[in-house]
């Protein structure tokens, strides 16, 4: 019985995601993902030029 329940939620949530997946804007989706990466970049290229300040010199 609890493999029943068990392969029934997962029935549910296999529908409930392909349904979810039609819906979205993949234009709107990549652009907000290539701003992520954007500014992702730009805060660790910031992080390495304050490393690079802290460092001591020999």
């Amino acid at each position: 019985m609890k493999w029943a329940e068990i392969r029934e939620g997962l029935q549910k949530e296999y529908v409930t995601l392909f349904t979810e997946i039609e819906t979205i804007d993949l234009v709107k989706w990549l652009t907000n993902l290539n701003a992520t990466i954007a500014h992702s970049a730009y805060h660790l290229g910031a992080l390495r030029q304050m490393l690079k300040s802290l460092e001591i010199k020999k």
